[in-house]
Order: structure tokens, then sequence, then C-alpha cells
């Protein structure tokens, strides 16, 4: 696979853990907004892949990525936003600098690792 398919694809995953990071520091989120955003998540993954794999005449494969992708954004999208709802952020970010730093972080050692790995396995 070429490097510029690699990094596109690392994108989603850093929102994954940015959100990730999120759902630790407010770990005692209500098991209802779980089931909520799955319940988008369907809706909205299974409404993209129709719109892109199954239009018009010709009818498109998708890689495994890209359709775990449809699902996954929405996951993310939705419990992150209700997670966020009234405490304070400016968009994505956290009124707290060390929240902010500690999120930051988990995406940087996603990259760093993503990309050592990547490193290794291009050597061998």
């Amino acid at each position: 696979m070429s490097e510029w398919k690699q990094h596109r694809r690392d994108p989603p995953v850093r929102v994954l853990a940015w959100t990730q990071a999120r759902r630790r520091l407010r770990s005692g989120a209500n098991p209802a907004l779980w089931f909520s955003s799955l319940g988008i998540s369907a809706i909205v993954g299974a409404a993209l892949y129709v719109s892109t794999a199954r239009a018009g005449h010709t009818r498109v494969r998708l890689e495994r990525w890209q359709l775990a992708r449809f699902f996954l954004m929405p996951f993310c999208v939705s419990s992150f936003a209700a997670l966020i709802k009234g405490h304070g952020f400016i968009l994505v970010f956290h009124p707290s600098w060390r929240d902010n730093v500690l999120a930051a972080s988990a995406c940087t050692l996603f990259v760093v690792t993503t990309t050592t790995v990547r490193r290794l396995h291009i050597s061998d």
C-alpha cells in the first residue's frame, strides 16, 4: 500500500483517539448516550454506504477500512457532541489546558506509534 493511502487513514483514527481521551475524562457518561451514538452510527453509516457503493449504474466495491469509516465517524461525532454539551467547550477544545494537552498527547502518541510501525514495516 502506498505511503499516501496509509496517511489518509490516520485522521479518522486521530478523531477516535481524541474522542476516547475525552471519554476517559468523562467516564461517568450515561450508557444511553452510547446506545444513541451506536444507533446514529448505524443509520448514517448505512446511508453513506448506500449513497456511495450502491448509487448509480455501476456498483462500487469498497475496502473494509472505507466501510468502517462510514460507521466510525458518525459514532465519534455524535458521542463527542453529547459528551461535551454544557461543559464549556470551545469548538472541540476543553476549557482546561491540562485536558487539551492530555488529548493532544494521545493523538501525538498515536501518530508517533503508527509512523514508527510503518517505518519498521517498510524497512523489512
